[in-house]
C-alpha cells in the first residue's frame, strides 16, 4: 500500500459499530413499549381484581361457606341469609302472614318495595353473621332432629297444613265467609260497624309467597322449613310437656341490697309495719315496688333457685321468710296465697313451655355434640327470660 494513503480496513469497523448503537435504542424503545403495556395490562387486572373478588366471594364463595353441621344438615352462608332476610322483615313470626293477603290488595307495590329495600338494607351490612341468628338455626336445627326424643311427630303434610292456617286462619275464614258455601263480602259490617276484610283467596294466598320469594329469596317450601316447622314443633312440644294446671304460690316481697337491710326489714315487719308501706319507700324492685312488692300467682320454674325455694317452702298465709340471697340482691318475702294444682294461664303455659324446651333442646345438642353430630363455634344458647324477681 503506497504511502499517505489511508487503509479502509479501519474505516469500515468505524462505519459498523454506529449500528449496534441504533439497535441498543430500538430495542430500549420496544421495550419500553412493552414495560408500559404489560404495567396497563396490571393495572387493569388488579382492578378487575378488586371488583370480581369481592363478588366472587359474597356470591359464589360466602354462600357455600358451612357455619355450622347439625346431624346431616348443613347450615350455610346461604341459608343464614335467607334467615336473616326472614328476621330483618318479621317474617319469622309467621302470624304476620294472615296480614299480607289484604295488604297486598291494598297497594302490593308499595308492600314488595317495603320488603325488598328492608332486606337490601339488611344484606348491606355484610360482616361476619350474627352468634344469635345462627344460634336460632342451630336450635331449630336440634329440635327438628330430635321430635323422636321429645315424644312428638311432625310430617311434611302437618307443616304444610299449618303454614296454609297462617296464611287463612280459621277462626277469620269462618267469621268472615259466614254460612258454609256463602260467598263472602267485602261490604258486610258486623254490628260493631267494623268492615268485615274478605278472607283471602286461593290465589291471594300463592300470592303471598310468590312475593315473599320475589323480595328475600325464600321460597314457600324453604320458608315452611325456616320457620313453620320450627314453630310447629315449639307447638307440639308445649302441648305435650306442659300440663293445665300447677301447684303455685302468690308472693309479695321486698328486695334490698344487704343482709343487714334484709334483717331490718324483717324486724319493721314483725312489729307491725305494713308490707306495702315498706315495699314502696325501701324495695330496690322498681317493677312491684309501686304495688307493694305483689308477684301475682307463679308456678316452679319461674323464679330464681333460691327465691323459688324460699317461696314453695311457706305454707300458711301471710307466712314471712328469712332473708333470702338470689342473683339480685336481699328478699324478704310473704306468702298470699298458695294452690296445689291451679290452671295455667296463657302466658304461664307459653313461658313454662319456652323454659322447658331451653333445656330440652340444651340436653339434646350435648347428645348430638357427643355423638360428633354438632359443630358450632359459638356459645351455648341464653336461657329465655324468665319472670324473674328484681
Amino acid at each position: 500500500m503506497p504511502e499517505g494513503q489511508s487503509s479502509n480496513r479501519f474505516s469500515f469497523p468505524l462505519r459498523r459499530s454506529t449500528v449496534p448503537r441504533q439497535i441498543s435504542r430500538r430495542q430500549r424503545e420496544e421495550d419500553l413499549q412493552r414495560l408500559v403495556l404489560l404495567g396497563v395490562g396490571a393495572l387493569v387486572l388488579l382492578a378487575a381484581a378488586i371488583v370480581l373478588v369481592p363478588f366472587l366471594k359474597r356470591s359464589v364463595i360466602d354462600p357455600r361457606q358451612t357455619i355450622a353441621t347439625v346431624g346431616d344438615q348443613r347450615i350455610t352462608r346461604a341459608l343464614y341469609d335467607k334467615y336473616q332476610a326472614l328476621e330483618a322483615t318479621g317474617l319469622t313470626q309467621p302470624q304476620i302472614l294472615a296480614q299480607l293477603p289484604p295488604a297486598l290488595r291494598q297497594n302490593e307495590d308499595e308492600i314488595r318495595t317495603q320488603i325488598r329495600e328492608t332486606v337490601q338494607q339488611a344484606q348491606a351490612a355484610g360482616g361476619e353473621p350474627d352468634p344469635q341468628i345462627v344460634e336460632r338455626l342451630v336450635n331449630n336445627a336440634v329440635l327438628a332432629q330430635s321430635t323422636k326424643q321429645a315424644g312428638i311427630q311432625l310430617s311434611d303434610e302437618d307443616v304444610q297444613k299449618k303454614l296454609d292456617e297462617y296464611v287463612a286462619p280459621p277462626a277469620a275464614s269462618a267469621a268472615a265467609t259466614g254460612t258454609p258455601g256463602a260467598s263472602p263480602s267485602p261490604t258486610t259490617a258486623p254490628a260493631s260497624g267494623t268492615p268485615t276484610v274478605a278472607p283471602a283467596t286461593a290465589d291471594e294466598q300463592q300470592k303471598v309467597f310468590t312475593v315473599i320469594e320475589e323480595t328475600t329469596g325464600v321460597s314457600k317450601e324453604e320458608y315452611g322449613q325456616l320457620v313453620v316447622a320450627p314453630q310447629l314443633a315449639q307447638e307440639r312440644y308445649v302441648e305435650k310437656n306442659v300440663s293445665k294446671s300447677a301447684e303455685q304460690v302468690h308472693v309479695r316481697h321486698i328486695l334490698v341490697a344487704s343482709e343487714a337491710d334484709a334483717k331490718s326489714v324483717l324486724d319493721n315487719l314483725k312489729k307491725g309495719t305494713k308490707f306495702e308501706q315498706i315495699a314502696r319507700e325501701r324495695s330496690t324492685d322498681q317493677a312491684n315496688s309501686s304495688k307493694g312488692g305483689d308477684l301475682g300467682w307463679a308456678p316452679r320454674g319461674f323464679y330464681d333457685p333460691a327465691f323459688e325455694k324460699a317461696a314453695f317452702g311457706l305454707r300458711e298465709t301471710g307466712q314471712l321468710s328469712a332473708p333470702v340471697k338470689s342473683q339480685f340482691g336481699w328478699h324478704v318475702i310473704q306468702l298470699i296465697q298458695r294452690d296445689d294444682d291451679r290452671p295455667l294461664s296463657e302466658q304461664q303455659t307459653q313461658t313454662l313451655g319456652q323454659i322447658k324446651l331451653s333445656k330440652f333442646v340444651e340436653e339434646q345438642r350435648k347428645r348430638l355434640e357427643q355423638a360428633g353430630q354438632l359443630n358450632v363455634d359459638l356459645p351455648p344458647s341464653p336461657t329465655p327470660a324468665r319472670n324473674e324477681v328484681g
